[in-house]
Parts: structure tokens; C-alpha cells; sequence
């Protein structure tokens, strides 16, 4: 039995702004070369009972998605029997980012704000490099609202982005923060105890970043993920 099918993530407004910059430069689109995210946990839960989860996927993997578009996150995955309501995905609160649009360039650097981030931008080719961008806090608060929406086997739920930390990742906190939490709730998935299935996850990131206010801020333009076919489930 086949009961999870697809899980994508579409983001199209920012939750990342990073300031510095040239007045002269041009704005606009562009892919990044490189998009590093770190993936600790994709699973299922419920509201009523974040500590008994379905974890899909559980360990620590880096994926550039900027040039790994279709990672095979899990194999021989053992479903848990049970009815979920939540969808899950613990990452990293650091991305590492490069790329440019052939006038602003991201400049190799790191920075930790809650809200925008300076010194990783430049219009010199020569400083472009990869940026360490993490937040502490989406402006002092665990949670964002950025537009963003979950699809799992055609039913849409709106997904919730939190800061959170290790010790208890379930639990958006702004206090020692090192990760994200996003939560996707309404849905109703069935999962079986037997056979094991397969999980990969895909990406679709052109044109996902965007050069703003004369270089001086960079954000998401449009970005896809994608939690592909479960076999078995």
C-alpha cells in the first residue's frame, strides 16, 4: 500500500534578506551555484503528540541543491503503523549560498542576525565567495509567515517556519536556536508497518534568488522541494 506520494514545499516570498552592496548596481534574478542546506529530520507526527513521530528520514546529510537536484535522502525505510496529521522537516538555521547575476555577487563571509544580514554582498567579482547566512530569530519572534504551501497526495495545508534548537527540534524556541522547523498541519496520511520504501528529495531552484534595492539586499525569488515517491508506504 502507497499512502505518501509527494510532499513539495513551494516558497516565493523571502524569509532570507542580506544587506551591503553597490547604489549602482543592477538588480534581478538569478540561480546560485551553490545552496548548501544541512537535513536532520523529514518525518510525520501529530499536534495532539509531536514526541511520537514517523521519521523518514533521520541523521545529518548536506545537500547542495544548487547541483544535486534529486537526492536520495533514505533507503529501506520501515513505516511506522499510524494516522499522521503533521508533516515535518528539521534543517539547519545556516545555508551556505554563492552566486550572482552578473552585476551583485554574493561575497564569501558569515553573518547571524534575526533580521537582515550584512557584509556578503558585493558588485566586486573578486570578493565572491560562499556566505554562512544564519538566523538567530526571525526578527525576536520563532516563527515566520512566509508564503508557503505543502502538498501531500493533492491536499494543500500551509506550512509554518520556526526557529528552534537540538535539544527538543519539535519545539520552536528562539533561546540557543541552531535549526529550522517547518510544520505543515491538516493532512491525513496512513502509514502501513511493512514493506520498506525508498525517499528522495527534489529541487527545483531557477531564478530562486533575487538581487534587490541596488544590490543591497538579496532574497528568494521561488523555490520548490520536493519529498518524493515513498514505495511501500
Amino acid at each position: 500500500m502507497k499512502t505518501l506520494t509527494k510532499f513539495s514545499v513551494l516558497a516565493t516570498t523571502s524569509f532570507l534578506t542580506v544587506a551591503g552592496g553597490n547604489a549602482l548596481a543592477a538588480d534581478g534574478n538569478f540561480t546560485p551555484t551553490k545552496f548548501e542546506v544541512t537535513y536532520y529530520e523529514i518525518g510525520l507526527t501529530n499536534a495532539s503528540d509531536t514526541t511520537n513521530r514517523f521519521r523518514i528520514f533521520s541523521g545529518e546529510q548536506v545537500v547542495d541543491i544548487a547541483n544535486s537536484r534529486q537526492t536520495i535522502m533514505s533507503q529501506g525505510v520501515a513505516p511506522a503503523r499510524g494516522t499522521w496529521d503533521t508533516v515535518y522537516v528539521i534543517t539547519s538555521n545556516t545555508v551556505k549560498v554563492a552566486g550572482n547575476n552578473g552585476s551583485c555577487y554574493v561575497k564569501a563571509g558569515n553573518s547571524t542576525s534575526s533580521t537582515n544580514h550584512t557584509g556578503v554582498t558585493t558588485t566586486n567579482s573578486a570578493s565572491a565567495g560562499d556566505a554562512n547566512i544564519t538566523w538567530s530569530s526571525f526578527s525576536g519572534s520563532s516563527s515566520s509567515n512566509p508564503n508557503i504551501q505543502t502538498t501531500i497526495n493533492g491536499s494543500v495545508t500551509n506550512l509554518t517556519i520556526y526557529t528552534t534548537n537540538s535539544s527538543n527540534p519539535v519545539s520552536p524556541t528562539t533561546v540557543s536556536a541552531d535549526r529550522f522547523l517547518f510544520i505543515g498541519t491538516g493532512i491525513s496520511v496512513n502509514t502501513t508497518g511493512s514493506p520498506t520504501g525508498t525517499i528522495t528529495m527534489g529541487h527545483q531552484i531557477a531564478n530562486s534568488f533575487r538581487f534587490r534595492n541596488s544590490c543591497t539586499e538579496l532574497g528568494y525569488n521561488g523555490l520548490i522541494y520536493s519529498l518524493g515517491a515513498v514505495e511501500g508506504l
